[in-house]
C-alpha cells in the first residue's frame, strides 16, 4: 500500500476464487493496515478502500461503525503509528508481525461526524503543507546538487 487511498489494485480476485477459496470481498469503504510483513520493521501503511476489496492474511480491513469516518479512523491509526511499530514481534523467520492483542483496543475518540470531518480537514490541510515543503526541499536540494556538479564540470574537476 503506497497510497492513502486505494482505487484499484495490480491483482484482481475472481468470483470464482471467491466461491472456491476462504477469501472474502470487503465492502468499500474499509480501512485496510499491514500486519504482517518487513515493512513494519519501520512502517505501519495504512489506507482506505474506496473500492470493493479481497485482502491476504498479511492485512486487516477495519469497516467503521455508522457515523465513523474511514477517514478520521484512518488519521487515528496513522497517528498510533509509532506505539503501534513499538508492539511489533519478530517471527522465528525474521517477518514482523502486529497481533490483533495489541491494536484491537486502541482508543478511538467520540467524536461527531462534524468533528470528525473538521479534524480531517485540518490533518488533510497539515499534510499538505507538509508535502509543499517536502517538495519544496528536494527541488532546492536538486538544484543545488546540478549547480554544484556543473561547476566542477566546467572546472574541469570531473
Amino acid at each position: 500500500m503506497k497510497t492513502r487511498e486505494i482505487y484499484d489494485a495490480v491483482d484482481h480476485i475472481s468470483e470464482e476464487a471467491l466461491l472456491g477459496s476462504a477469501a472474502k470481498l470487503i465492502s468499500a469503504p474499509a480501512v485496510l493496515f499491514v500486519v504482517r510483513g518487513m515493512i513494519l520493521a519501520h512502517t505501519l501503511p495504512v489506507a482506505i478502500s474506496r473500492v470493493d476489496v479481497a485482502i491476504n492474511q498479511d492485512m486487516k480491513a477495519l469497516q467503521p461503525q455508522r457515523g465513523v469516518s474511514p477517514l478520521f479512523l484512518g488519521y487515528m491509526l496513522r497517528g498510533a503509528a509509532p506505539d503501534l511499530l513499538n508492539e511489533v514481534e519478530v517471527a522465528g523467520h525474521g517477518t514482523r508481525r502486529l497481533q490483533t492483542e495489541k491494536w484491537i483496543n486502541l482508543p478511538i475518540p467520540n467524536l461527531s461526524p462534524d468533528e470528525q470531518a473538521s479534524a480531517v480537514a485540518e490533518l488533510e490541510e497539515i499534510e499538505r503543507t507538509a508535502d509543499e515543503a517536502t517538495n519544496l526541499t528536494a527541488e532546492n536540494s536538486m538544484q543545488a546538487f546540478e549547480g554544484s556538479v556543473l561547476r566542477q564540470a566546467f572546472a574541469g574537476e570531473l
